[in-house]
């Protein structure tokens, strides 16, 4: 599809960095809001209409979640379906993508160099580290939204990664907010998020949220954040931990 075909993978991957940065983790966003968290709701509604893009073109698909707090991770670091250059004999279309774009000096494949930071640890979360982060009780939305953000962005820079080529240090796609939602395993990493958002939201209710966080638009979505706290309003729910394939995890429709 062409760059700016508004079903076309750069369509939806520019909403988050390159060329748009409507991120909720960039200045445009946040200048707006100061002091509120859309984080989690914002990528919410950034998930949904990306699954619906994707619906469109072949009903019955779901965004897969990476649980990367499990031993599975720990040990083979990237999915199989994220770091296999081949399926069944053809480009793996979820192993890279390429970007293009002149007025950034862009044009080149996916980079991805998991766990090689320069910078931080080379080890994913301890799954207890996130259950502390669960723990957070009700009435404390914006430090749990805070506190999952960080184990997010940590994510992002351990999937990026960071490696010397000709003598310069050069940083993998998901380490960068302009570049991160072009990695195919971006929007992985944001359904576990999520994830872990909706067993928060189960367990203090699904409801928590300050009251005037519940109008605000989360654009370019054209939604507001009181739409995207029900996920079965939004028509889709996540498999329990029983539920596998190949070591990957999947979202499940309602529709």
């Amino acid at each position: 599809m062409r760059l700016m075909d508004n079903r076309g993978y750069a369509y939806f991957a520019g909403f988050h960095g390159i060329p748009n940065f409507w991120c909720w983790h960039g200045p445009q966003a946040k200048d707006g809001w100061p002091g509120v968290r859309l984080f989690l709701p914002w990528h919410r509604a950034y998930l949904y209409r990306f699954e619906k893009a994707l619906q469109d073109l072949e009903p019955g698909v779901v965004l897969p979640w990476w649980d990367w707090r499990s031993a599975n991770s720990e040990q083979n670091k990237i999915p199989n379906a994220f770091s296999e250059t081949d399926v069944d004999g053809e480009p793996n279309s979820l192993y890279n993508y390429h970007m293009r774009f002149p007025e950034h000096n862009i044009d080149r494949e996916t980079r991805r160099f998991p766990g090689k930071s320069l910078r931080s640890s080379d080890s994913l979360p301890h799954p207890d580290d996130i259950e502390e982060i669960l723990d957070i009780p009700d009435n404390h939305f914006d430090e749990f939204s805070d506190s999952l953000e960080d184990i997010h962005g940590f994510i992002h820079v351990w999937t990026g990664g960071q490696t010397r080529q000709e003598g310069k240090i050069v940083s993998g796609d998901m380490s960068d907010i302009a570049t991160a939602a072009f990695d195919p395993i971006f929007w992985s990493h944001h359904c576990m998020i999520d994830r872990l958002w909706w067993e928060w939201q189960k367990k203090n209710g699904i409801d928590e949220i300050p009251d005037h966080y519940r109008e605000m638009s989360l654009e370019p979505f054209g939604m507001t954040v009181d739409e995207t706290l029900d996920i079965f309003n939004l028509g889709y729910d996540y498999a329990g931990t029983e539920t596998t394939v190949n070591g990957n995890w999947s979202r499940e429709s309602n529709g």
